[in-house]
């Protein structure tokens, strides 16, 4: 056979019949032992063939003649080449990989498998020469690319395609020695992407695929373990390569244990740990973990313990040498992984006791590998960064199943609690001292709920002390550095904890401690999340009041800071909030509200420039001086305080700004000036009375003669028990007007300010709205119906703007209970028409409300003024049988005395007017007569004006009762409704 040049080649591959004689007469003379020309003239007819695979599209038949031509050349050169000394390292290997490369992109991946499988071979005795890392590289590359370029299943489905997939990984395999790879291989990424998508075109693997899986593993295996003639041609460095293939082995078994293949793997595993034994005489202690990570899958899918298994997996990294090499250390934090993933797989009902022990037993060594192999210079930053993380999961992971253990009532045992308490406070600090070292801030999110879960785990079973010993380190760390991608809600539910964990324990200064540092962890939005912390704070407050620890009683916020103190601005926003929290606590807070006012009095000194808040200020301070007596406190009264701040009102400049704010203000001292004046001239009337009755008594007692007969004893007893009554009644109108101005004036303050329709910007319009509404009460018990009318309907319109549905309902009640009284019917009807209309926009879910019903009864006094007594009477029997259901209150006492009155006015009518019938049905819900209900309406009013302002109201001569009058403030205080009603 003549040697011909590569074109005289081409010429000769161009069809398939060509190229086939070639290649039988190729095969004639390989096999008469040609001699050195033979080298040459295989070598020109495999570059032919690649120029002819390369030119267009061949036929699938022209490809598989060109291939059998390649192999049949590549045969004879190996055969010519032994003849003559070694050419060129790698030449025919790079020609080949040309080849690969073409049938690669022609998706001819049947020959491609076939030429790559020969191209690994050579390569796998081949001399590591300059090239041949680079070449091997190159060849995986093409294969994989290639391979994850076709998708279509018709050219290659799974199995094949699988297949071809470990073939490209042998290539990366021949990397895996310790002088071409960095210290970790990628093989094992690969090989996890292999396998995801061979899993992926199933909906289940079926046994019959594990084995085929399991097949080409061994295979791949068993390839790099021995070389490809499985003669041990050329072994590889079995120390560099056996933790890469366990790490692959791991992969495999991790899928398999998915579909419940457990004896596969099992079985797998044990010929890997067999053949390790025999190659390498060492046991590998990533297959001895992946070994119990199927037996810890298998045993809590049964619903089985898995305790002994962990423990083991524990004692197997306990007995690990203390200087691992890096892919051994690498390999075992792998196989810990697979363990975790399989305690994590079917957890649902959280770990029992002993379990979860095992667990932790198992996590600290785990996280012990993890911190040694950080400790070490060779790791590459992006490994110490994916360590890093991960040991943070790894702690994260044991508060979850912690919390979910202790959620799922499997931690009964208080000695296993106090075990797992210690176990995380232990790894709390060391968690949130890790996740500093890392840039992940969403891992720092979860683990900061996963600790807050934990507390509060402890917390819900009233284990308040160990719950406070965990949130306690979290909110060390958090007062240090706070994240910024912690929102507040996460960041204040830890230190929620920590206030009620010692506010439940009792310990009441460390609760207000808590609440202190809390505000300060908000920083920059303290003014903005204030509330939650400042209501604990006066909720603790409230405890010690409660328990009588006055020192703690009579601290504040301003206290609490100590020397280290907010500005202004945030100290003022603090104590403001301080002393609305206090009015919203149903108990005595004056002595509270009185610290609070003095701090932000101090704050607002005369001297500084918040002359106007000075003012607002001094008129709260009179609100509390008000209700008790703190003359051993201050040397002012209420009227005192109520006066300054006008002063101070009057002298603030008006501006745009400011214009609404003043006027609300304004109108806010003048009521609470015409509130305190009004206490004065009570107490002052209470002590007069009560001197005059201490000295009628004293008369009486010097100067008692014998009378005569008993008629003029009984004249003369009459006599006195009549006189303290007229002595009580002192009336000056000129003195009634001038006590009156102030309150005119606060309504025509608001009538100024709220007579245009752009919503007013006051301080709190909430508060202004029930104001005006006081306001309103006030001048109705005065018998001054048109202001209490024009009270009532600026208190609807600013009600109204805010969305108030509730107090617009109530404010149009109370106009239509006027008008009512007025005797204008049809103006109180529109009335009572508008509140329904709001009405319906109120859940009830207790049934009807104390305002529905007050709605219905006007109704029916509606009907009663208009004639209209058959629809009155229902109106009547629906408020009355509604009242036998409800729950007593203040509310709905006073609701049952307007309804008895009401049915005193239905019952008055004689029988022609209200039917025998229609009186029944009235006496049917317990009220049998005029002089019943009246009876029983006095009763219960009485009872109430008792409840509101004390006995001392009677004039009664019970020494006991002398400090039982409630101040007009108590009474504002109360109830607003029961003022108005009353």
């Amino acid at each position: 056979m003549k040697c011909l040049k590569v074109e005289e080649y081409i010429k000769r591959t161009t069809s398939v019949k060509e190229t086939d004689v070639l290649r039988q007469e190729l095969q004639k003379y390989v096999k008469s032992q040609p001699g050195l020309q033979g080298r040459t003239l295989c070598d020109r007819i495999i570059r032919a063939c690649n120029h002819q695979l390369g030119v267009g599209s061949p036929t699938s038949d022209h490809v598989s003649v060109l291939i059998q031509l390649v192999e049949l050349s590549l045969h004879g050169y190996d055969v010519s080449e032994a003849l003559v000394a070694q050419s060129s390292p790698l030449y025919m290997e790079k020609i080949i990989f040309h080849i690969v490369k073409k049938l690669s992109s022609l998706e001819a991946h049947n020959q491609c498998s076939h030429v790559a499988g020969l191209l690994h071979d050579r390569l796998s005795v081949a001399q590591q020469a300059e090239d041949y890392f680079a070449l091997v590289r190159s060849c995986f590359s093409v294969l994989w690319n290639g391979l994850s370029a076709t998708k279509d299943i018709q050219i290659l489905n799974p199995h094949d395609k699988l297949h071809c997939q470990m073939q490209a990984l042998s290539f990366l395999l021949l990397l895996d020695t310790d002088s071409a790879t960095p210290s970790i291989s990628k093989a094992p990424i690969y090989t996890e992407d292999a396998i995801t998508e061979f899993e992926s075109n199933f909906e289940t693997v079926t046994k019959d695929d594990a084995s085929f899986l399991l097949q080409k593993m061994q295979t791949l295996f068993n390839r790099c373990w021995t070389g490809s003639d499985g003669a041990g041609s050329k072994q590889l460095s079995v120390a560099s390569s056996i933790y890469t293939l366990s790490e692959m082995a791991l992969i495999i078994v991790k899928m398999l244990c998915k579909f419940s293949h457990y004896d596969l793997a099992s079985t797998f595993l044990s010929e890997i740990e067999s053949k390790l034994k025999d190659i390498a005489d060492c046991q590998c202690t990533a297959v001895v973990l992946g070994k119990w990570a199927v037996k810890i899958h298998s045993t809590m899918k049964a619903g089985v313990e898995s305790g002994p298994a962990l423990t083991e997996c524990a004692r197997a990294l306990r007995s690990l040498s203390a200087d691992l090499g890096d892919r051994e250390a690498h390999a075992v934090l792998e196989a810990c992984g697979l363990v975790l993933w399989a305690v994590e797989s079917d957890h649902s009902n959280g770990l029992s006791g002993p379990v979860l022990l095992a667990f932790f037993s198992f996590l600290e060594e785990h996280q012990e590998q993890i911190i040694k192999v950080l400790k070490k210079s060779s790791t590459c930053q992006a490994e110490l960064s994916r360590l890093q993380q991960a040991l943070c999961i790894n702690i994260y992971q044991g508060f979850g199943f912690a919390y979910e253990s202790m959620v799922a009532l499997q931690l009964e045992n208080s000695e296993i609690l106090d075990r797992v308490l210690l176990y995380c406070q232990a790894t709390a600090g060391q968690m949130m001292t890790e996740l500093r070292k890392l840039s992940s801030e969403s891992l720092l999110v979860k683990s900061v709920i996963s600790l807050s879960n934990l507390a509060c785990g402890f917390y819900n079973r009233r284990l308040y002390d160990q719950a406070f010993s965990l949130v306690e380190i979290l909110c060390r760390e958090l007062s240090k550095n706070c994240p910024t991608s912690l929102c507040v809600d996460r960041l204040n539910r830890p230190f929620m904890l920590a206030v009620q964990t010692s506010r439940r324990a009792g310990h009441l200064e460390r609760a207000l401690d808590w609440v202190i540092l809390w505000l300060k962890a908000l920083g920059d939005n303290i003014t903005s999340h204030m509330a939650e912390p400042v209501s604990l704070w006066v909720k603790t407050k409230t405890d010690a009041a409660r328990n009588s620890e006055e020192d703690i009683r009579l601290r504040t916020l301003h206290d609490g800071f100590g020397p280290d103190v907010p500005d202004e601005r945030v100290m003022l926003c603090l104590l403001e909030e301080e002393l609305r929290a206090y009015k919203d606590v149903a108990g005595d807070t004056s002595q509270e509200r009185y610290n609070t006012l003095c701090d932000l009095l101090d704050i607002c000194h005369e001297d500084s420039s918040h002359t106007h808040l000075r003012a607002v200020y001094l008129s709260e301070m009179a609100q509390v001086v008000c209700y008790q007596d703190f003359s051993e406190q201050t040397d002012c009264t209420a009227v005192d305080f109520t006066h300054e701040a006008l002063r101070l009102l009057e002298e603030e400049p008006e501006t745009p700004e400011n214009a609404d704010r003043l006027k609300d203000d304004k109108a806010h001292a003048l009521l609470w000036l015409y509130i305190c004046t009004l206490e004065k001239n009570l107490q002052a009337g209470i002590e007069r009375d009560k001197e005059k009755r201490e000295s009628r008594e004293q008369s009486r007692c010097s100067a008692s003669p014998i009378g005569t007969n008993d008629l003029d004893y009984e004249d003369k007893q009459k006599t006195q028990d009549i006189i303290p009554v007229y002595e009580g009644l002192h009336f000056n109108l000129a003195e009634e007007n001038k006590l009156c101005k102030p309150l005119e004036r606060a309504l025509d303050e608001w009538s100024a300010l709220l007579q245009s329709k752009v919503l007013p910007s006051v301080r709190n319009r909430k508060q202004t709205c029930g104001s005006l509404a006081v306001t309103a009460a006030l001048f109705r018990l005065m018998a001054k119906p048109l202001k209490a009318l024009e009270a009532y309907q600026l208190a609807i319109g600013l009600s109204r703007e805010l969305a108030d549905a509730p107090g617009c309902a109530t404010s149009l009640c109370q106009s239509a209970s006027i008008l009512l009284d007025m005797g204008s019917p049809d103006l109180a009807l529109a009335q009572l028409e508008q509140a329904e209309k709001f009405l319906t926009s109120v859940p009830s879910a207790d049934g009807p409300s104390s305002l529905s019903m007050t709605a219905v009864l006007l109704k029916a006094q509606y009907c009663y003024s208009t004639g209209q007594v058959d629809r009155g009477v229902a109106y009547l029997c629906e408020v009355l049988k509604e009242m036998n259901k409800q729950r007593q209150s203040k509310s709905l006492y006073l609701l049952r005395a307007r309804t008895l009155q009401t049915c005193s006015s239905y019952l008055s009518l004689d029988s022609d007017a209200l039917p025998q019938a229609q009186r029944n049905l009235i006496t049917q819900h317990g009220t049998r007569s005029l002089d019943t209900a009246l009876y029983e309406s006095l009763k219960l009013l009485c009872s109430l004006l008792v409840t509101l302002v004390g006995k001392g109201l009677y004039g009664t001569n019970n020494n006991n009762n002398n400090n039982t009058t409630t101040t007009a403030a108590q009474t504002h205080a109360s109830s607003t409704k029961e003022i108005t009603w009353c």
